[in-house]
């Protein structure tokens, strides 16, 4: 049977005038079958600036919460292979839900290793992976909106594989959960940078009124990216934070994309500097 245009349009939150708008070419509408295709009025880059990991997967937006939720990122070797996505601890029974808009393209248990599945099918060459869930709630060719719920976590662990994947290939999670600042200038600091008596109250303190803390803080402008803020930087995945700080601190020459990074090693400190990618936890 053809595909209802009414849910084609609540899917992708356009009304029903404006798919027939763009679609002069389709003459009978009652004639619409699976297969078929037709443009949809949207930009899904306007609405993967608004995803975020805290509204999908249900996680507090903490930093020290991210960093025991993600268990796997992208590109890593943690199970013998590159990770075609990435993979998180969610809070047990958790509703996970539709990062875009799109149609249902699998819904089924795959394998032991992916579980119950499911794959949505966004257009424009993008789909999302939801695996490991504890059931699905979709089945193959429902319409989901951005925010239906499409499974539940597994009660026993939460455990959830996520890709993100254009044109058949497989992207970093982190361009649809946290937004893409670009690239910095990345270097590191030591608490002895401002010259401070180490015998002051204020000695290791932050412009945020936190003490400096190892694998947590970055300085930052604060016009650019503002104080509090949670930044991500791939470039790190692989240390105790897993990539993730928290701007707590400014610096008279950190204006405009550049970041400096906090560490007690005064030989680390004096010698890194990199341009790295940076993106930034997007809030609910």
């Amino acid at each position: 049977s053809g595909d209802n245009l009414w849910s084609i349009a609540q899917a992708y939150g356009v009304t029903v005038e404006q798919l027939k708008a763009m679609n002069t070419d389709v003459k009978n509408w009652d004639l619409i079958y699976r297969g078929d295709e037709i443009k949809i009025p949207l930009s899904l880059d306007n609405l993967m600036a608004k995803a975020s990991i805290a509204t999908h997967f249900g996680l507090n937006l903490g930093v020290d919460f991210l960093v025991d939720s993600i268990e796997s990122n992208f590109g890593s070797y943690d199970y013998g292979y590159a990770n075609p996505g990435m993979d998180l601890t969610v809070p047990p029974g958790s509703r996970i839900t539709a990062f875009l808009p799109g149609k249902v393209i699998l819904s089924e248990r795959v394998n032991d290793l992916y579980g119950e599945m499911v794959v949505v099918d966004h257009g424009n060459n993008i789909k999302t992976v939801y695996a490991r869930l504890g059931s699905r709630t979709v089945v193959k060719g429902d319409f989901v909106r951005v925010g239906d719920t499409i499974g539940l976590a597994s009660d026993a662990k939460g455990n959830l594989h996520f890709e993100f994947w254009k044109a058949d290939v497989p992207v970093n999670p982190a361009d649809i959960m946290f937004e893409n600042l670009g690239t910095f200038e990345v270097t590191m600091y030591t608490e002895w940078d401002d010259a401070k008596n180490p015998t002051s109250p204020s000695f290791k303190m932050t412009a945020s009124g936190n003490f400096v803390k190892g694998y947590r803080t970055v300085a930052a402008d604060p016009v650019v990216i503002p104080l509090g803020s949670i930044v991500y930087i791939p470039f790190f995945s692989s240390s105790p934070n897993k990539g993730f700080f928290v701007v707590e601190d400014t610096g008279s020459s950190i204006r405009g994309n550049k970041i400096d990074v906090y560490t007690h090693d005064f030989d680390i400190a004096s010698n890194f500097k990199e341009d790295l990618l940076v993106y930034v936890v997007k809030k609910p």
